[in-house]
């Protein structure tokens, strides 16, 4: 298989007229339950020398609520000429290609797995600095002109709240927790909507590169939207997010106070009470995930899938922890 993928990345490059003799390594990275990513090793001097793929599973169906790879590979050049870091998109493919709906990136180094981040060694100087980038990348994200992206779907919280609870029904596995999750949200969904922008949509500790310097790298914009950019802001403070450092909402290494200074600093308007109900939306979102994905491991037997499908209960005690009256 690894053989035969090479060839293919090779002919990609080339139609594309890079000068590339030969793939000399190809490694599939862990991670990332939706799509597949190899890490690609050629012949070429730098940057070309190290590539990544980005692709979906062969004759796979898109997920529900995802864009396609070709637009997240446009949104993510998009950002980074805005100031964004992100790696450099080499190519789209196409059908030609025969390698899938996909593209190639290059190489950046650094970490992304979560508890690493939060506890490797060499590392403290990045971690100080990580929740004030997060606050400064987003500002810079939120005030990307939608005039310069791909269509996006532009979706309300009323919208994106009843998307879920279909989502929800259609699994015919009520519980008792996100029953009464949904009913609290509905009930404190934001009066009005503000300007829509872009949305990354799953900006978290996990979808970021970070090396000695901090964030190096924001990834994975497949659930990029146009909407409330306090979504982003609820969704960064999830406590299944914080990989165990439940006291610091901001990804696990940082507080909400320094977040805020950091995004208004940068231009970003900040709202307490959307940021809440945003949150409460994103620990329900992942609660249904992985219920979803308990399905799929059961029916696939994938490993991956099937341990995400285990931490359900950690949803639902995050949920009673924010909806019960604050002290």
């Amino acid at each position: 298989m690894k053989a035969e993928l090479g060839k293919q990345v090779l002919s990609a490059l080339r139609r594309r007229g890079l000068d590339i003799d030969n793939v000399c390594g190809m490694q599939r990275l862990t991670g990332g339950a939706m799509q597949e990513t190899w890490r690609i090793e050629t012949t070429a001097p730098p940057p070309l020398d190290r590539l990544i793929l980005r692709r979906a599973p062969l004759n796979s169906e898109p997920r529900l609520g995802t864009i396609s790879l070709a637009a997240q590979a446009s949104i993510s050049e998009t950002a980074r000429s805005h100031g964004v870091p992100g790696p450099e998109v080499i190519a789209v493919l196409n059908d030609s290609d025969k390698l899938g709906d996909g593209f190639l990136m290059s190489c950046v180094d650094g970490e992304t797995v979560p508890r690493r981040v939060l506890k490797k060694p060499g590392l403290e100087r990045a971690r100080a600095k990580l929740v004030g980038q997060c606050g400064r990348h987003l500002a810079t994200l939120h005030d990307v002109p939608i005039s310069s992206l791909p269509v996006l779907p532009r979706i309300s919280a009323r919208e994106k709240l009843e998307n879920l609870h279909d989502q929800y029904r259609r699994q015919q596995r009520p519980r008792p927790v996100f029953d009464l999750a949904f009913s609290w949200l509905q009930r404190h969904v934001p009066a009005s909507e503000p300007d829509p922008c872009l949305v990354h949509g799953d900006f978290r500790n996990g979808n970021l590169i970070v090396d000695e310097n901090g964030i190096a790298a924001v990834l994975d914009w497949e659930r990029a939207f146009i909407g409330d950019p306090m979504f982003d802001v609820g969704w960064l403070c999830v406590g299944s997010w914080r990989f165990g450092e439940i006291d610091l909402p901001v990804g696990g290494f940082g507080s909400l106070a320094d977040f805020i200074t950091a995004y208004e600093d940068a231009g970003g308007k900040f709202d307490a009470a959307r940021t809440r109900f945003w949150e409460a939306y994103g620990i329900l979102d992942w609660g249904v995930t992985t219920v979803d994905l308990a399905i799929e491991g059961r029916d696939t037997q994938a490993l991956e899938t099937a341990a995400i499908g285990r931490r359900t209960t950690e949803t639902e005690i995050d949920l009673i922890r924010l909806m019960r009256p604050h002290e």
